[in-house]
């Protein structure tokens, strides 16, 4: 009885140092990309606690109704993913004795699935065991992750990557504002949805919160539990694109924390889910005396077709002495991004796009901005994600036709007659890029003015998005009369105005403004004043034109 007791307590003890010392699964991810022909490239990103034991080997599982199998995936790379300033004395306690470490084991392969019979296929991972540490539910569980693909689907679907490491460590009453970088520029299109879930630790299998913790809200922030308190209290997650924000209150609390990724496809007009992914990654709160989080400030923008558009990014930072730079995940491969890295201690920069018409989508174009400083131990770190919707700009083509004496019939027409609230206006600008006429009817007929007219259409729509036509027309001369330039008149000193006409046919008939019909009129008016002249000559064209004169009395004259 005695041995078997003493056998008994070595096997607890036993179990028990196998428990704590597999204690080391941070947390992982899949994602795939199709190669044709039921060919996946699937890559397998799992992180380790450099506290625990050394990642063993684990298969991929592949599952679905007509069967399952199974896949060694090779390692491709190992990377110390801490944080760590590389510039600071301590190193991550993957090679160092920091007291934290995470490092990224990336496994990497070709799959054929092309002799499973069904559609949608479940890739998973697992391993014992997640860290020992958790202090919100599932210490000790057995870890498991997964990814859903449908083999069914014309063109084959790749799921997006993750641009962003996870971000394992937050300081403690500092806000945390992370974004995954999920990003899909294979499946041009395609739009992707955010979901905080439950860790599994097998297929259905969910994994509780303990006490208020929830998947939405996993971690004690300000104004814990009520979560939607306005930033920066709360738990704040957008599910359209995936940026996280909260202010961590407690520390050495960790923490599990799951964002479900799926991608949507729009099939016979139908938004279709085609694919799901986890990232599962694990939160510590630590104290970071030394160093402040930096803030990244830019507003996301509309964008009309063929006009380049612009997201000024800027940084700052509570610690003076930092120096923050900043770089972008290509979430947008066209776009240009420009920065003054190294250049000032708080660096800026700029994303500039010109969508073509292929890119008008109301699903928006994300990217990330990540802001990092060069504080010590750990470098603060901000992601934040910023989008740019693509209009359609409204095109029309001018009708204009030249009628007698300078008059122009305009008229458009548009692209398609479905331009939301679209609105137009006409303006035109004679030789000396002087605004002569302008019209917000659809048909008009305008005056136009001797020699080179440009004509203007300026389109408009609710969405809105503006675009400009010009047209060059060349008017033939007609009746054309002209007044002297702005005069001054003194009092007593009556002025003979001539109404010279050129290139008219005779008979000519004068209006003044005065009511005279004379070609000259005399005038002395008694206060600043503006005469008009028209005239209509035998073919029945017409012109007039304006002068202003000033009125000034005569000074007094003292006779002593």
């Amino acid at each position: 009885m005695k041995r078997l007791l003493t056998y008994c307590i070595f096997l607890f003890l036993a179990v028990s140092a196998i428990k704590v010392n597999a204690s080391h699964m941070m947390g992982s991810d899949i994602t795939y990309k199709c190669l044709g022909n039921g060919k996946y490239e699937v890559t397998v990103t799992v992180y380790r606690d450099c506290n625990g034991i050394p990642l063993n080997s684990s298969p991929l599982d592949v599952k679905c109704n007509s069967g399952s199998t199974s896949f060694n995936l090779p390692k491709f790379a190992v990377n110390d993913v801490t944080n760590i300033n590389p510039n600071c004395p301590n190193k991550s306690r993957c090679q160092g004795a920091f007291p934290y470490g995470i490092e990224e084991h990336i496994f990497k392969g070709i799959i054929d699935l092309s002799a499973l019979n069904c559609c949608e296929v479940t890739l998973s991972w697992q391993q014992q065991a997640r860290n020992s540490i958790i202090s919100t539910g599932a210490s000790g569980r057995n870890f498991y992750t997964e990814a859903i693909l449908d083999k069914c689907i014309n063109p084959c679907n790749s799921s997006p990557s993750f641009t962003s490491k996870p971000a394992g460590l937050a300081c403690v009453g500092q806000d945390f504002i992370f974004n995954n970088g999920a990003l899909d520029t294979i499946d041009i299109g395609d739009s992707l949805s955010y979901k905080l879930v439950d860790p599994l630790e097998g297929p259905g299998a969910k994994i509780s919160y303990t006490g208020a913790f929830s998947a939405q809200k996993p971690i004690t922030f300000l104004g814990f539990p009520n979560s939607t308190l306005n930033f920066p209290a709360g738990f704040q997650f957008d599910e359209a694109t995936g940026d996280l924000t909260f202010r961590p209150t407690k520390v050495n609390e960790v923490t599990v924390l799951v964002i479900e990724v799926t991608e949507w496809r729009k099939i016979n007009g139908v938004m279709t889910k085609v694919g799901i992914t986890r990232r599962d990654m694990q939160v510590i709160v630590i104290n970071c005396p030394n160093n402040k989080i930096p803030k990244i400030k830019g507003q996301s923008a509309i964008a009309c077709s063929g006009q380049q558009v612009c997201i000024d990014i800027e940084t700052s930072d509570d610690d003076a002495k930092d120096t923050v730079r900043i770089n972008w995940n290509r979430g947008i491969p066209k776009a240009t991004f420009t920065n003054n890295n190294g250049t000032v201690k708080k660096a800026s920069g700029q994303v500039c796009w010109t969508p073509t018409k292929n890119d008008i989508s109301s699903v928006p174009y994300s990217f990330t901005i990540t802001a990092k400083d060069d504080g010590c131990d750990i470098a603060g770190q901000a992601i934040r994600s910023f989008s740019i919707t693509v209009r359609e700009s409204p095109e029309a083509t001018i009708q204009a036709t030249k009628l007698i004496c300078g008059r122009v019939a305009v008229d458009f027409t548009p692209l398609k007659n479905n331009y939301p609230g679209l609105t137009y206006e006409w303006l035109v600008k004679d030789s000396n890029n002087i605004s002569i006429a302008f019209s917000s009817k659809k048909q008009d007929t305008i005056r136009f003015q001797p020699g080179k007219n440009r004509l203007f259409l300026t389109l408009k729509t609710s969405t809105p998005c503006v675009n400009a036509f010009v047209d060059t027309i060349d008017i033939d001369p007609f009746v054309h009369i002209d007044l002297p330039s702005d005069t001054l008149i003194c009092d007593g000193n009556p002025m003979a105005f001539d109404a010279v006409t050129t290139y008219g046919k005779p008979a000519y008939h004068y209006t003044w403004s005065t009511g005279d019909t004379a070609k000259q009129i005399v005038v002395n008016p008694g206060a600043d004043s503006t005469f008009w002249v028209s005239v209509t000559d035998g073919e029945g064209c017409d012109n007039s034109d304006t002068v202003k004169v000033k009125w000034s009395p005569l000074p007094p004259i003292n006779i002593g």
